[in-house]
């Protein structure tokens, strides 16, 4: 199949990897020419695409010109950049590309964080509750709506805190405030996070799936897991007790996908002190 990795980053290019080695046709983008050079001399097909105010019609062209069977989209919401808004706009446009090339699927990766700050268990038919219109999580639905009425078959995974090369949980538990005891770790390894897609590929049309390991612990059991594996040393803070939700990986696993991890414990031992 002929496939389009939209964003080739942190997930993006690795899975670009894969899916080229699987035997498909790849390509993937880059919001800049330079950007894309530099994956061409990786051994990469690229072009350009600026989702947004920038997309241009040469943009247009060269993505039609491709004409991918399958496209995915990798890109971010933005929200630590504090232009989420942008990301509405960004699906809607992706949308309407895969409707003019009659893409055979669009595959979205989403995020867990849709989801309510409540302390319950979230699966993936949980009724979105109303939330203020600048809300992260009402952005980040109407950034699912867009795909879902996009007129294209499509799958959404909704994916927990990601893990895995270059993205050592450790390096991130110094920044936090405060770490609880009684809130689940949702965190997903980036090797089940690509099988996932690539589960998609046959599987999961007009479907929402939860993408996290399936067996987890306590944040605080597993940031001090993690910092006892990492090669900096780091004192745990006193936990708190505050309780969390907890992401549900059960219609994925039902539906005849296999974690590589199913234990976070395994998906960290896997990093190591990298």
């Amino acid at each position: 199949m002929k496939i389009v990795v939209v964003g080739g980053g942190w997930l993006g290019l690795p899975l670009a990897k894969h899916l080229k080695g699987l035997g498909h046709i790849v390509a993937v983008t880059k919001t800049t020419q330079e950007g894309c050079l530099l994956l061409e001399k990786q051994g990469y097909h690229s072009f350009a695409l600026s989702l947004g105010k920038d997309l241009n019609e040469e943009q247009k062209e060269a993505f039609e010109t491709f004409s991918p069977d399958i496209i995915i989209g990798c890109f971010p919401p933005g929200l630590r950049a504090k232009k989420p808004a942008n990301y509405v706009e960004n699906w809607s446009q992706l949308s309407k590309l895969a409707h003019t090339v009659k893409a055979q699927k669009v595959i979205m990766i989403s995020t867990s964080g849709v989801y309510p700050t409540l302390a319950e268990k979230m699966y993936e038919c949980r009724e979105l509750a109303s939330q203020p219109h600048d809300s992260k999580q009402n952005l980040l639905s109407k950034g699912e709506l867009e795909v879902i009425n996009g007129g294209v078959p499509y799958s959404i995974l909704r994916c927990s805190g990601l893990i895995g090369p270059n993205r050592h949980p450790a390096r991130f538990a110094p920044r936090l405030k405060a770490i609880s005891d009684k809130a689940p770790a949702n965190m997903v390894h980036l090797d089940d996070v690509i099988a996932a897609i690539v589960f998609m590929l046959e599987n999961g049309t007009n479907q929402i799936f939860n993408v996290t390991t399936p067996e987890t612990v306590s944040k605080y059991e597993f940031y001090r897991r993690a910092t006892g594996l990492y090669h900096e040393p780091f004192s745990m803070p006193a936990p708190v007790h505050t309780p969390d939700k907890q992401i549900m990986a059960d219609k994925l696993v039902n539906t005849g996908f296999t974690f590589k991890y199913p234990h976070i414990f395994e998906a960290l031992d896997a990093l190591g002190d990298k």
